[in-house]
């Protein structure tokens, strides 16, 4: 009978366990990666253009997409990056590449973002930037509406 009791209250324990009545964490399970964002809108600038971001010496490429409406470009930076300031250049060119239609650099302070909720896998390093012909880079406030 001893035994009876053990296992029926070992049931109850395992249980409330599973219901996260004990103090863990609800994660979800969303991926991230570390990096700088640059967003803009297609129609202003050259619907065939020449999008280039760069920090430091990592750089991505890419051309515009006509039928898009919004466009962007992200750069990975190392996941233990931290709340570094890292510098962003960004270029818009010619399709040929042999005309600079907007040229911006500034400086940005990463963000912690841990998309799964505090306590879960991954916490990485952000910026988000937006770009447009009249302005500099402005940065993007990932918890704006």
């Amino acid at each position: 009978m001893g035994s009876r009791v053990v296992a029926g209250l070992a049931l109850p324990a395992l249980t409330l366990t599973g219901c996260g009545l004990v103090d863990a964490p609800n994660c979800t399970l969303v991926g991230a990666e570390s990096g700088v964002h640059v967003a803009w809108t297609m129609s202003d600038f050259p619907k065939d253009a020449r999008f280039r971001l760069c920090s430091g010496k990592t750089c991505k490429e890419r051309i515009g997409v006509p039928h898009e409406r919004m466009a962007g470009v992200g750069i990975t930076l190392p996941d233990d990056i931290g709340a570094a300031s890292v510098p962003v250049r960004f270029t818009v060119a010619s399709a040929d590449g042999s005309r600079t239609l907007y040229a911006r650099e500034t400086t940005v302070r990463l963000e912690r973002y841990a998309p799964n909720g505090e306590g879960c896998d991954p916490v990485v390093w952000t910026a988000a930037l937006r770009a447009a012909p009249e302005t500099d880079l402005v940065p993007v406030d990932r918890d704006a509406p």
